[in-house]
């Protein structure tokens, strides 16, 4: 499972808390990274697939909604976090590094 590779990275040495199921407002994130920028991590399964080339519209809105709240959304389809892990965490770990980064610049 995801949550247990993030659970084994200390976001502490970033500046984030990981929070598994956060609810904001009406919204319930999958993970939520906290601290330096509000990050929310979506596992996405089927029923959030593009269909005929048009997003899903509670995903679109949601989004914005998180967005104007001031969350950066990242969103993952299951198969890819099945098939290939490591690189969904490298990738997390890469936004969670450069928003370290400038925060350290100001």
């Amino acid at each position: 499972m995801l949550f247990e590779e993030l659970k084994k990275i200390n976001f502490n040495n970033f500046g984030y808390k990981l929070i598994p199921k956060l609810v904001f407002k009406r919204y319930t994130l999958d993970f939520a990274l906290i601290g330096n920028d509000k990050i929310d991590v979506e596992c996405d399964g089927t029923q959030h697939e593009i269909i005929e080339g048009m997003p899903v519209i509670e995903d679109v809105e949601r989004d914005a909604y998180l967005r104007s709240n001031g969350w950066r959304i990242l969103r993952f389809q299951n198969h890819r976090v099945l098939s290939n892990r490591a690189e969904v965490v490298e990738e997390i770990m890469k936004i969670v590094n450069k928003h370290q980064k400038c925060t350290e610049k100001r």
